[in-house]
């Protein structure tokens, strides 16, 4: 057995005496004495006996300490402060508190709530040029450039379906003002509303001829709309510039309207007289513009056009109301 097994042993089995001077001194019980009373005590000589690591006084070992962070900057600001002692906690404080530590789940949740709020203004304002692109501009009767132009919202009973800007059905040039509607019948028999459409649409391919209307009545009382009202439509001749045309589907040769094609012809010249203010002596067949037979069964029966006038409700000028 070598010398410091030896050793071991014997301190483990016997109480070695230590003398006085290499004894470590202890602080009495009670009140911790200053820092210069304790620095002029002796310093305690190494015992030879092993004892347990000693550390300072009210220093954690960094693996226990509260904040580990590289920068005093960053403990300052995820420390929660406490109150001063003496003073109550006020409603400041729990808030400054209450923010410290949530701040991230806080800018996460009005991060989310900026994101709704805008999704849904996106969808309003969507909504609302949605609405816009649906309305049209019309010229007044006047033509007035400032305060002639009127924002008009079209019926819901009317079908918007534009034909492209082109050459042969729609240029794009622009009215010169609303003096009059000119009713004409399409001429070619047991047709509908879209096949009129349709074919004023693919003038702009095949180059037939130049031809459209602003609107189409279809037998079964369907009004589609293909020109917008401040746009000039090939269908009046000489009237072209001034006149909104309504063209009117057909059951045969003889030109006859069907009663659901006359009540939406009615409905039709009722809501454009009250918009631009007409009269009946503005609203024509296109008999009177040209002299040709069209509509036909209202050139041939005078009476049933007065009929039809008839149905339609016209503003009356000042100048009865004065002669009145």
């Amino acid at each position: 057995m070598n010398q410091d097994r030896r050793w071991e042993n014997e301190y483990h089995t016997k109480q070695i005496e230590i003398p006085e001077f290499m004894q470590q001194k202890t602080e009495p019980r009670g009140r911790r004495p200053s820092h210069n009373a304790r620095q002029k005590t002796a310093m305690p000589v190494r015992s030879a006996v092993p004892q347990p690591r000693q550390r300072d006084r009210g220093v954690r070992p960094p693996h226990q300490r509260r904040y580990c962070h590289k920068t005093p900057h960053q403990a300052d600001f995820y420390r929660v402060r406490r109150p001063p002692q003496g003073r109550s906690k006020t409603f400041s404080w729990y808030l400054k508190r209450y923010l410290r530590q949530r701040w991230p789940g806080l800018v996460l949740v009005f991060g989310l709530l900026l994101f709704i709020t805008g999704f849904l203004l996106l969808g309003i304002l969507g909504k609302k040029e949605k609405e816009a692109s649906s309305d049209f501009t019309a010229i007044s009767k006047k033509g007035e450039k400032t305060d002639g132009i009127q924002e008009m919202i079209l019926p819901g009973w009317v079908i918007q379906d534009i034909l492209p800007v082109n050459e042969y059905s729609r240029p794009g040039t622009k009215l010169q003002g609303v003096n009059g509607i000119v009713v004409h019948y399409t001429g070619n028999p047991n047709t509908t509303a879209e096949q009129n459409r349709n074919y004023y649409g693919q003038l702009a391919q095949t180059h037939e001829t130049k031809v459209s209307s602003h609107f189409v009545i279809g037998m079964d009382g369907k009004i589609i709309q293909c020109v917008p009202l401040d746009e000039v439509a090939y269908c009046s001749n000489d009237r072209n510039g001034d006149t909104i045309s309504i063209e009117c589907c057909h059951k045969d040769k003889g030109g006859q309207f069907s009663d659901e094609t006359l009540e939406s012809l009615t409905r039709l010249l009722d809501w454009l007289v009250k918009t631009y203010d007409l009269q009946r002596e503005q609203i024509l067949r296109h008999y009177e513009v040209t002299g040709k037979e069209c509509p036909k069964y209202y050139v041939e029966h005078p009476d049933e056009w007065e009929r039809v006038l008839d149905g339609i409700s016209f503003l009356q000028r000042e100048e009865e109301k004065d002669g009145q």
